[in-house]
Parts: structure tokens; sequence; C-alpha cells
């Protein structure tokens, strides 16, 4: 008898690789940095912060300081309305930040304008 697979089981097992995977999202395993981001729905981008403004200068923070496995973004905003969430690996992220970066540089932004951020296009998060 062959161990013949038909596409039906291929698709089977590629489903259920990732429903394990969502699974172990929700039971918490590995470490998350979860960011909300209301400001999507208007520039299409999320801000990610790569370091802030300290009295001596500035230091790491958020993405370059992050010892989670996994980045988190709940997009919010009226056109999101907290009903996208978008679960990336930090190294992942590390490399887009990299790319944008090199191309666009980065922002001062939150409170006081302290932080350092970059403006990742949701889109580029997905590709």
């Amino acid at each position: 008898m062959s161990a013949h697979l038909s596409k039906f089981d291929i698709d089977l097992q590629y489903g259920q690789e990732g429903e394990s995977l969502v699974e172990s999202f929700l039971r918490g395993n590995g470490k998350y940095e979860v960011k909300r981001d209301w400001e999507v729905s208007r520039t299409g981008n999320v801000a990610v912060e790569v370091g802030k403004k300290v009295r001596d200068g500035e230091t790491d923070s958020g993405l370059s300081a992050t010892e989670a496995d996994w980045w988190v973004f709940v997009l919010g905003g009226d056109y999101y309305v907290d009903e996208v969430v978008i679960f990336i690996t930090t190294s992942r992220l590390r490399g887009i930040v990299s790319q944008v970066t090199k191309r666009d540089g980065f922002i001062w932004g939150g409170d006081n304008k302290k932080s350092k951020l970059v403006l990742i296009p949701v889109k580029l998060l997905l590709e």
C-alpha cells in the first residue's frame, strides 16, 4: 500500500499546524509585546519605538530593548476598530525596522516627543 497523501490530507495537516500555532498564542507560550495603535487607521502605519530621550542623551527602548519573541499589533481607530491583530516575530520586525530606517529614518513622537519611532506601513508587515 502506498504512503501517498492526498491534497486534502496535506491541506488538513497544514491547517492543523496553523491551529496549533494559534493555540500556542492563546495559551501564552512565549513572550509577547502587545502594542495597540489607534493612529494606524488614519496613517496606514504602525509606530515602533526603538529608543527614547533620557537626561544624558538617548537609550534603547521598545523593539531595541525587548526580550519578547513576538510583537503583536492591535490595530485601532475608525477603520480597523480593534478588529485586526497582527502577530510578527521580533526578529522579522527588527529586519523590517532596519530596512525602513535606512530608507526613511525615524521620527520623535509620543509624550513630549521623547520616543524615537519608526513608522512601518501595515502592508509591509504583511509582505
